[in-house]
């Protein structure tokens, strides 16, 4: 079921183009950030909870205390502790495999806990479902041709909607030995649209007619093999 959903999304996302595809990796590394944020507090939460049990449990056994309302023994203390735990290389195991075994294993998993803890680990059910909406989509962008490949042009500038020049611009302004200040200044007006910032950098508007290759200026070019005939 599960890998039929990732197939559905990898088809989905392969008809994008490259740019929209480095908004997608984005989006979805923010989404699996924001997942395991969720998971960390739950399970602070959980070993918190368990703790605080586990010593109502000790001193109520050992004074003779009437346990009979609490909504766990002692016996499903140990649930609540470890199975969390085991959720770490859970999670671990099923971001690096290629197919969809482990977030089976991890849901089913969550469900045998809330049984076990009567119900008390059926957060983390709620989690399972989270987690395996990102991680589908994770998968579906990660089988596509030339990942990660095209996502690097995020780093280039074309993700952020910047034009030939104006990448160009700013990696002129990278090689040449500029303060900061001035180089910030400078980036500002670029990416603004100013220009004059771009004839300042040497970066020529490109023409219909022909395609103007930038090259850095502390590129090693080599010896020229070619010689001038007297």
């Amino acid at each position: 079921m599960l890998e039929v959903i990732v197939k559905k999304y990898q088809a989905r996302y392969d008809m994008l183009p490259d740019i929209e595809k480095c908004t997608l990796k984005k989006e979805l590394d923010g989404s699996v950030e924001r997942c395991m944020t969720v998971y960390m507090w739950l399970f602070i939460v959980l070993l918190m909870f368990s703790g605080i049990l586990g010593w109502t449990v000790f001193i109520g056994e050992g004074q003779k205390y009437d346990l009979s309302r609490l909504t766990l023994g002692s016996k499903e203390l140990p649930f609540l502790v470890f199975i969390p735990l085991l959720y770490i290389p859970m999670i671990a195991w099923a971001r690096a495999a290629k197919n969809c075994i482990p977030m089976y294993v991890m849901f089913l998993l969550s469900i045998v806990g809330a049984v076990c803890t009567k119900g008390i680990l059926l957060l983390l059910t709620i989690f399972c479902i989270y987690f395996i909406t990102a991680e589908v989509k994770v998968k579906a962008l990660s089988r596509l041709e030339g990942y990660p490949a095209f996502a690097e042009k995020q780093k280039e500038g074309y993700a952020q909607g910047l034009t030939f020049e104006q990448i160009a611009a700013i990696d002129r302004i990278d090689d040449r030995e500029l303060d900061s200040k001035a180089a910030q200044e400078l980036k500002k007006r670029v990416l603004s649209g100013d220009e004059d910032a771009l004839k300042e950098l040497g970066i020529k508007q490109q023409s219909e007619e022909m395609d103007v290759l930038y090259v850095p200026e502390n590129i090693d070019m080599g010896e020229s093999d070619v010689s001038e005939d007297c």
